[in-house]
């Protein structure tokens, strides 16, 4: 369909609209644009009408603009590697409420790209429609490389198979806020029988710096078994980049809210520096699977368990975490594969039918705190369910942990464990006394006591 432009030139303002008397006509959107960039120099915003506009070819942006799509403007992306814009500029914005209609999957593709600062996301509807992925090579909907403090907010992402809605490598300053991921513009979790739609990753960050990842809400997303999602957020030291930007990480995840996710992990930190996970509800895995190694959250080193690199200096507290690990699975809430100087403060870890609620390697995990939680397990003798131990202890020599002041109800702990621990084998190291107590012998630790030895924190039969 022809599109014309219509310049009000006291205002420097392009709008994008259909054909009008008098307007100049061009046979496509790729053809209006392209004018409006190379032939009016004023131009500073572009301003999509009602109506749809399907573009044949990404279009380059080398100077700052604002691109607006009003009630009823959809927008279909091509099917080249760029779909609709790469921005190379400073200073560009991209603003609804109009929506961005994905008809057909594009493997590797980057519906908009950008790789200048200061650029701006907002208020838009990515929905994607398309059938079918390709495997590891998604398609991403936002792809910021390179560039600093850019700004996603206040956008509905409804994804499919094989999609990363936010993806984000090598920059710094990304804030994430306000948005929803999930399957429809109006279920709600609550709906029974709501509907699930696939998606591989809401967010995936490659070696970015100063991240805040705030406020946002997913939910119904994946289909246990054939279309999980690989987790709602994934972080990803790269030492290759080091050079370009030694102290990646300092990631904030606060105040999200995250629930019926068919994933086996909704946060996953690969050789983070400088984090908090603070203040989220994270609640209802819908993965049937999870298996021992995995967990909702997992702090692990760059290459993925204790190779590489690992996180250091980080922060786990005052989350809600519920019902995260499915009945008698060897799947926890938390698992801790690699992290030097680990704080897990003040959660609260509640309806664990699982074996174990956090997971811990202490020969990888020196300097650990774990204090002040509540651990609540789950007992169903029909369904057969009876958590184990609040915190697992993988083998290890070399634990230098704080274990102390968390409150454990309803885990029926197995010979040779108590309610609080589990030991799959002996650990030993150092332990310091942060208001333990045995509730049942009164017995305090002492400078020989071992992290096998304690029966509880606080337990109460």
């Amino acid at each position: 369909m022809p599109v014309s432009i219509v310049v009000n030139e006291p205002e420097s303002r392009v709008t994008i609209m259909e054909r009008r008397s008098g307007a100049l006509a061009f046979p496509t959107v790729n053809d209006a644009l392209e004018y409006t960039r190379d032939k009016l120099p004023d131009y500073d915003e572009i301003v999509f009408g009602t109506g749809s506009y399907h573009f044949r070819s990404g279009v380059r942006f080398d100077r700052s603009v604002r691109i607006k799509l009003r009630t009823g403007a959809v927008l279909l992306p091509s099917e080249q590697a760029i779909g609709l814009f790469s921005f190379e500029a400073d200073d560009c914005t991209v603003e609804g409420p109009g929506i961005i209609l994905c008809e057909r999957f594009i493997a590797d593709q980057s519906v908009i790209k950008s790789t200048g600062d200061r650029t701006i996301v907002r208020d838009l509807c990515f929905d994607v429609t398309a059938p079918a992925s390709a495997g590891e090579r998604p398609m991403r909907l936002l792809h910021f490389f390179g560039g600093s403090t850019r700004s996603v907010t206040g956008n509905t992402f409804l994804p499919n198979r094989g999609v990363v809605c936010i993806s984000a490598e090598r920059g710094k300053a990304l804030t994430v806020s306000s948005n929803r991921f999930t399957n429809s513009m109006t279920t709600e979790t609550t709906t029974e029988g709501h509907v699930q739609r696939p998606c591989h990753r809401c967010i995936e960050l490659v070696h970015e710096g100063w991240a805040q990842i705030q406020g946002n809400r997913a939910e119904s997303l994946g289909w246990p078994e054939t279309d999980p999602v690989d987790a709602f957020l994934d972080y990803r030291y790269d030492k290759r980049l080091h050079v370009m930007n030694s102290e990646s990480g300092h990631i904030q995840v606060t105040g999200n809210y995250i629930e019926d996710l068919a994933a086996a992990t909704y946060v996953r930190l690969r050789g983070c520096a400088w984090f908090q996970i603070t203040g989220n509800t994270l609640a209802n895995t819908l993965t049937e699977t999870a298996a021992e190694g995995e967990g909702a959250i997992i702090i692990e080193a760059a290459e993925g368990g204790v190779e590489g690199r690992p996180s250091n200096d980080g922060l786990i507290g005052s989350n809600q975490l519920h019902n995260l690990a499915r009945p008698n699975s060897g799947g926890v809430f938390v698992l801790v594969r690699s992290c030097v100087r680990l704080s897990v403060l003040a959660n609260q870890f509640a309806t664990c039918m699982s074996e174990n609620a956090l997971s811990v390697y202490p020969d990888d995990a020196p300097y650990l705190s774990i204090i002040g939680n509540t651990f609540e397990g789950y007992q169903s003798p029909a369904w057969n369910i009876s958590p184990r131990s609040a915190i697992h202890l993988y083998p290890g020599s070399n634990a230098r942990m704080v274990i102390g002041s968390n409150a454990v109800s309803l885990f029926y702990a197995k010979s040779g464990d108590s309610p609080l621990i589990a030991n799959a084998s002996t650990v030993s190291g150092k332990l310091f006394d942060r208001g333990l107590m045995n509730r049942k012998t009164g017995k305090k630790p002492d400078g020989s006591t071992k992290v096998k030895d304690l029966t509880t924190n606080v337990w109460y039969d």
